[in-house]
């Protein structure tokens, strides 16, 4: 190779890495976050495993999976709006920040009342439905959280960002160990995991109490814009969890919590899997491709054609892993 040939090359390189490196700083922190609970998520798992019958252990995947079905439509999606908002108008769309929060807490009240209807009067399992009772402050957490989420990546605090993703996760380790070496039951699992989930919800009330109405009442948009925005984030949400969760629920339904049970477990490689993509792209690049489509739509483009391509090979590449180890 010539010297023009070598220093073009070095060139390409060195404007690769003066590019990326910025971003190895926070997605590691968020990536180590991610990666961090999954594993908590799974040793909570293995010990619940060893400790509850099968079909208690069912009924639990099951309640959990309902919850993060209905999760997306108690957040009403705001996350997701909030990212938009501010990729659009900027600093200015903190006007957004109040009504968003107030519509978190309409959306969130409406969940809690379809959940304890539900758990009163559908004809399913009854433990599933106590189980799925018990963890209705899980689900207000939940959602409160992917609204804390999107602040915190809108200003690119990702140390605090990872912080509050470990903390769920290390929750409910907390609450398997308990019931493991306490002898409690699976009901005590679901009371401890949810009120572990009100502990974090009251941490997070010190963060949303920073929003505050503003003295300028003319710019504050109605509720019904923000629903308007916010509503096909929420549907997104909803329809991608019926599709990665509802066949653990649906198991549970139909041949009860016995039969879900291992179908539950041999889940938990592909949830694992999913968290490095998810870091990238939804934690680190989800602001700035909002930024990029309204103002940058060239290197949008680039960048969101760049990441599909990676999170396919990815997918890809993790399939043949898993096919290939799954005999052992």
């Amino acid at each position: 190779m010539t010297a023009i040939g070598r220093d073009f090359v070095s060139g390409i390189f060195a404007n690769l890495d003066a590019s990326w490196r910025p971003a190895t700083r926070p997605v590691g922190f968020l990536w180590l976050s991610l990666a961090s609970g999954a594993v908590l998520n799974a040793v909570a798992q293995l010990i619940l495993v060893r400790h509850l019958d099968l079909a208690s252990y069912g009924a639990l995947a099951a309640a959990f999976s309902a919850i993060a079905i209905i999760t997306p439509l108690a957040s009403l999606g705001l996350g997701g709006h909030v990212l938009q908002r501010f990729g659009e108008e900027g600093p200015a769309a903190k006007r957004w920040l109040y009504p968003s929060a107030q519509c978190l807490i309409i959306a969130c009240s409406m969940a809690v009342a379809a959940l304890a209807a539900w758990s009163f009067g559908a004809h399913t399992d009854a433990q599933i439905r106590r189980l799925a009772f018990l963890l209705i402050p899980w689900c207000v957490m939940q959602a409160s959280s992917g609204f804390l989420y999107a602040l915190y990546q809108v200003e690119s605090l990702y140390p605090q960002l990872a912080a509050w993703q470990i903390a769920p996760n290390a929750s409910r380790l907390a609450a398997a160990a308990v019931a493991f070496m306490a002898g409690k039951s699976v009901e005590f699992v679901a009371g401890a995991t949810s009120l572990a989930a009100a502990v974090i919800l009251l941490g997070q009330s010190t963060v949303f109490r920073r929003l505050s109405p503003g003295s300028d009442d003319a710019s504050r948009p109605p509720l019904r814009s923000v629903l308007a925005g916010s509503w096909p984030f929420a549907a997104s949400g909803s329809l991608f969890l019926i599709y990665y969760q509802s066949d653990i629920f649906l198991l549970a339904w139909l041949r009860g919590p016995l039969e879900s049970a291992p179908y539950a477990a041999a889940s938990l490689p592909l949830t694992f899997l999913y968290h490095f993509p998810a870091a990238v792209y939804l934690q680190y690049l989800a602001p700035k491709l909002n930024r990029w489509a309204w103002h940058d739509p060239i290197r949008f483009r680039r960048v969101q054609g760049l990441a599909l391509g990676i999170v396919t090979a990815f997918g890809v590449l993790s399939a043949i892993v898993i096919i290939a180890l799954a005999p052992l």
